[in-house]
């Protein structure tokens, strides 16, 4: 119930933080840097598993669409684990990642502490609170600014505007993939009071919100390159050209979400064609988190 798939765009925004100024054992050893990792990545599952937990407990999982990547793991509707355990294995998992996190503030610094307690109240308040205010994309997006600040700090033990940039990026990442597999969810949610950008907007403009987050993910990808390859001519070119092809891409997901909204009257069909809306999205998604960690160690590289 972990999912812990989904933890993959957060361990890549703490890996590109610690990339993002240089070789970054030059600065903290294999073993803190692999915590930092372990840390974040613990972190984002525990979000999970209370997430699943809340929702349990709430009723939503028993009545959402089951897809791959959306509804929830459905283990708890399943039976594979009973409640008490969910919740016994959401606060082990927090419990970990907090004493990994005060080893890290000893060790690296206080400031390490106002991340912690940052990602710490998104973690905890994101299903209970976020959701309900329309604050759940908002918490989305500052995690991953939370997560690339600390990573920086916890690294080079000092803040920099590029670690925002980064963040800002991974945020987006987050955002947009969050926002995509909440769709099929979306009457549910309504039901049960989540307020949320796909639950506050009409349906057939969501097509719409997508686009615009794409932009703006276009845009941050950008000036990650421009920031690290934009004095190598043929490397800029290449990610620039890569840039291009993958806000083409997410444009032309973008007019097939909006074929989906205006046109599919089945049910199933709907979520037939949002599971691969659903799949389209986070290849695209991934194909953008590989490109900036390969842009940041071909900038060390370089360094060296």
């Amino acid at each position: 119930m972990s999912r812990p798939q989904t933890a993959l765009t957060s361990l890549y925004t703490s890996i590109s933080a610690s990339l993002s100024n240089g070789n970054p054992f030059e600065h903290i050893d294999l073993f803190k840097l692999l915590l930092l990792y372990i840390g974040v990545f613990i972190s984002h599952l525990a979000v999970n598993v209370f997430n699943d937990y809340f929702d349990y407990k709430k009723g939503i999982d028993l009545l959402t669409p089951e897809t791959p990547f959306s509804g929830g793991s459905k283990a708890l509707v399943k039976k594979m684990i009973s409640v008490k355990e969910a919740l016994y294995y959401g606060v082990s998992l927090l419990i970990t990642a907090l004493l990994i996190g005060l080893y890290l503030v000893f060790t690296r610094g206080l400031l390490t502490i106002v991340f912690i307690i940052g990602g710490a109240l998104i973690l905890l308040l994101y299903t209970t609170v976020l959701t309900r205010y329309s604050l759940g994309e908002l918490g989305i997006y500052l995690k991953g600014v939370l997560i690339s600040l600390g990573s920086y700090y916890v690294v080079y033990q000092d803040t920099d505007f590029v670690a925002f940039i980064i963040g800002s990026f991974f945020g987006l990442v987050s955002l947009i993939i969050l926002f995509a597999n909440s769709i099929p969810d979306r009457d549910v949610d309504k039901l049960f009071g989540r307020k949320t950008l796909v639950t506050t907007i009409d349906k057939h403009d969501l097509w719409i919100i997508y686009l615009m987050i794409s932009i703006i993910l276009f845009i941050n990808f950008w000036l990650i390159i421009f920031i690290y390859v934009s004095h190598m001519m043929i490397l800029n070119m290449l990610f620039v050209a890569l840039a291009f092809l993958t806000f083409i891409l997410l444009l032309l997901n973008s007019l097939y979400l909006r074929n989906i909204l205006f046109r599919e009257k089945f049910y199933s069909e709907f979520i037939k064609k949002m599971i691969n809306f659903m799949a389209t999205n986070i290849f695209i998604c991934r194909i953008l988190e590989i490109s900036v960690i390969t842009i940041l160690f071909i900038n060390i590289l370089m360094r060296d």
